[in-house]
């Protein structure tokens, strides 16, 4: 305790002694700073005005000098030494002979002495000694010689001026630091004595806490440290609450919503001169955005160490399964990894035109390799490729099945390589036009399709752009992927999604395939109680149907993969989701073979009617 009470301080002394530190801190900075900013400016200024000027006069003397004469040259110099920028000026001529010269006093230096000289010394003043040479017509007619007084008086009244004034801030700011500290320790000081009369002392002094360094603050902190003990457990109680129930989920739904709906939004512009139907989906993207940009204030009232948590935490939401070999639809990989490059901040300020171009047999066709490193190696291929694009080009993709292995071919309009370039692709260690870069993107993808069976070559032409060849055998089909949605006629369909994006895309869709003309019937529901009811009544009728539902359901704490497995309609199912290619969903439907189609394929997957 007494020990204690030896280093024991008031808030105001500590205030002082901190106040001082302070602004003899922002004194010294701010002078040196200063100072030498000014200097450096000073110095570019007048070296880009006496550099100027020289110019100009040895160009001026040039042809006076070369004809003859010293007339003209003697009024030029004249000039130039009257004009009070320079205090001695000499033209020589090539064979180092004094042409003319002037200078401010009647006593002044002998060149010859100082010709080698940058800095001079003449009547105990600097004087910097700059010379230029005349030509005339590419041939050295003479040289001109300055000499310049180094203004020590500005210098040092420039210096006298910045260190009043930081002496001023730093007085200023000493005193407000110091009165603020009186303010705050009066108030503090009255309360502590009356706890000390009403209080056991040694109740209050047991504490060991930094704040217990201030004689004011000891009686007053142990009263407050059970309830700030109280309150802070309660509110991470409720930050944790809030963090189970919002940030991975809400996080992640906002980021998929957006890119889904502005995907779409773009399919259906290039579509637009042929259809204008596209204009409702249109319409319904800005809608579902609008929608969309309702949750982000549910993230904005997190923390960053919450929001860090979330993300690097084991919640189910964000965890992922173990990436296996599987039989992968790459298509709807490809879709997905385009629509988030396109959106990212990797084109901010460029104009790229994505397209992807995929046959029949390309997009109906599995290849078995490690999903999430599949995922991995596109998004380095497309991100060379866009880093390869300077302000505007195009990435082309291209699907197409031959011979059993599947063709991906990613080619940009972007800088292109050199044959030697090329020579170094591959190699761990060597990045290509990346400061920093380590190379290991690339070889990366090398190293992993060859480990898939398939080959990855590229082709390039400095200039010209870049192809990526990506060759992967074709596997067997992956019943949980369909390729296609197949209907037998009098069947009912049953949508249920939170998102009017989506109707509207199935509704254009269905309007422009056979469904109508086989007695196929539409419904539509946002909620599972919706889905509930009319699933209910169809069963209820003995009717046919099938549905397709979102796993991610708004305003619910029931899943689509939960809803199906409680009403036990797997078989009659089908999860439309914007994290399809998650390894962790496949799990769960691979569990209750539930099918599942990826939200990035969603306008591409083919309708039949099977009669």
């Amino acid at each position: 305790m007494q020990e204690r009470s030896k280093r024991q301080q008031s808030i105001t002394s500590f205030a002082r002694k901190k106040a001082k530190a302070l602004s003899m801190k922002i004194f010294i900075v701010g002078v040196l700073s200063t100072f030498f900013m000014g200097l450096g400016f000073g110095l570019y200024y007048y070296h880009g005005q006496l550099s100027q000027t020289l110019n100009i006069v040895s160009k001026s003397l040039a042809q006076p000098i070369a004809v003859g004469g010293d007339y003209l040259p003697t009024q030029i110099v004249k000039t130039l030494v009257t004009s009070g920028n320079f205090r001695n000026v000499w033209v020589t001529l090539p064979d180092g002979t004094i042409h003319v010269e002037e200078h401010l006093n009647e006593t002044h230096p002998d060149l010859k002495h100082i010709r080698e000289r940058q800095i001079y010394w003449f009547s105990s003043v600097p004087y910097v000694l700059v010379s230029r040479s005349v030509a005339y017509r590419g041939e050295e007619v003479g040289r001109l010689y300055v000499g310049y007084k180094i203004p020590l008086n500005a210098i040092f009244g420039f210096a006298l001026g910045i260190c009043a004034l930081f002496s001023v801030i730093a007085f200023y700011l000493y005193s407000r630091i110091l009165k603020l500290a009186k303010n705050v320790a009066t108030p503090i000081r009255e309360y502590s004595s009356q706890l000390d009369e009403s209080t056991d002392k040694e109740a209050f002094l047991k504490l060991d806490s930094d704040l217990s360094d201030f004689r004011e603050i000891t009686t007053f902190n142990k009263i407050l440290l059970d309830y700030l003990q109280k309150s802070k457990e309660s509110e991470a109680t409720a930050r944790r609450s809030i963090l189970e129930a919002q940030v991975a989920k809400v996080a992640s739904r906002v980021r998929h919503d957006v890119i889904a709906s502005l995907v779409i939004a773009e399919s259906a512009l290039e579509r637009l001169k042929n259809d204008y139907n596209q204009i409702g989906i249109l319409k319904s993207v800005f809608e579902r955005i609008s929608n969309t940009v309702d949750d982000i204030p549910k993230i904005g009232s997190l923390t960053e160490a919450e929001m860090n948590q979330a993300l690097l935490g084991e919640t189910e939401i964000l965890a992922d399964a173990t990436d296996t070999y599987r039989p992968c639809h790459l298509v709807a990989f490809i879709y997905q990894m385009v629509g988030e490059v396109k959106l990212s901040k990797l084109c901010s300020g460029k104009d790229i035109k994505f397209e992807v171009i995929c046959d029949n047999n390309g997009f109906n066709s599995f290849c078995e390799v490690e999903p999430n490193k599949f995922k991995r190696n596109l998004l380095n291929l497309y991100k060379n490729a866009v880093e390869a694009i300077k302000d505007r080009g195009t990435i082309q993709t291209r699907i197409s099945l031959t011979d059993d292995d599947l063709f991906i071919e990613i080619q940009d309009s972007g800088s292109g390589m050199d044959e030697d370039t090329l020579n170094k692709i591959g190699q761990r260690g060597i990045s290509i036009g990346k400061h920093g870069g380590s190379g290991i993107g690339l070889a990366s993808a090398i190293e992993d399709v060859n480990r898939w069976g398939g080959s990855l070559k590229v082709l390039s032409n400095l200039g010209k752009g870049t192809i990526i060849k990506i060759s992967i055998p074709r596997s067997e089909d992956n019943y949980l992927f369909p390729t296609s949605l197949t209907f037998v006629p009098q069947m009912t369909v049953v949508v249920v999604d939170d998102d009017p994006l989506v109707h509207r895309v199935w509704k254009n869709k269905f309007a422009n395939s056979e469904l109508m003309t086989n007695s196929i019937k539409v419904l539509h529901g946002k909620t599972v109680e919706a889905a509930k009811r009319i699933i209910s009544e169809l069963e209820k009728n003995d009717d046919d149907y099938m549905l397709l539902i979102d796993n991610d359901l708004k305003h619910t704490q029931m899943s689509g993969i939960d809803f199906v497995k409680k009403m036990k309609i797997e078989s009659k199912s089908v999860l439309v989701t914007s994290n399809g290619n998650s390894n962790l969903l496949y799990e769960k439907c691979s569990q209750i073979n539930l099918p599942i189609i990826p939200k990035s394929i969603q306008e591409h997957i083919p309708i039949e009617v099977c009669v």
